[in-house]
């Protein structure tokens, strides 16, 4: 993975998706000059968290570099599988889930969808969007498809992909839809997360 590092926050997410969310939220924040690097959708943390810390202007450039990943279904092993990979490279991580460190640089992890619940980014923002009309047609949407002999495996993808489905313009990734305006970013389930990201100001 060739990455070069040009600015001094650099904010690390699984993919793409997560990637275009990030840019529109932290617009919306008005919190820029951050770098945001996507690993690729299927992050190896191991291999590629290294990789970012070695990388050309990675030392002494930056300054703020925060992880953010999906819980799936361990929050606790997810924080501390991040929290080892950093200490392995001997920067200080954070003692605590959805904060930063004091080291150099300082560190931040957050593992959402946050409020020590398992998960992912569609959980999170699919909570944004509860109030929403067309969530009664999703939630009957998923009763009806819950019932098949081989339901969806990830409940909240696909919940996410029939919210953005009944869409004016329907899209097929939670970025594009952040592009679009279809989540709630006054939403009160993004506070933690907007705590988080405004240490990067």
């Amino acid at each position: 993975m060739a990455i070069r590092i040009d600015r001094n926050k650099l904010l690390v997410v699984e993919g793409n998706d997560e990637k275009n969310f990030f840019e529109c939220y932290l617009n919306y924040l008005q919190i820029d000059n951050i770098q945001i690097i996507s690993l690729g959708g299927t992050p190896k943390y191991k291999e590629q968290i290294p990789a970012i810390i070695s990388a050309t202007g990675f030392n002494p450039l930056v300054e703020i570099f925060a992880i953010i990943r999906d819980a799936e279904t361990n929050e606790n092993a997810a924080f501390q599988s991040i929290q080892h990979i950093i200490n392995s490279l001997h920067l200080r991580p954070p003692d605590e889930n959805y904060s930063f460190s004091n080291g150099t640089p300082k560190v931040g992890i957050y593992i959402l969808p946050g409020n020590h619940e398992n998960g992912m980014c569609e959980d999170l923002l699919l909570k944004t969007v509860e109030n929403h009309p067309a969530m009664v047609c999703v939630n009957d949407f998923m009763k009806c498809v819950n019932k098949l002999d081989d339901p969806p495996r990830i409940q909240s993808k696909a919940k996410a992909k029939a919210f953005l489905a009944a869409m004016p313009e329907s899209v097929p990734h939670i970025g594009i839809a952040a592009l679009k305006k279809y989540w709630n970013f006054d939403s009160e389930c993004l506070s933690s997360l907007k705590q988080f990201l405004q240490s990067f100001k």
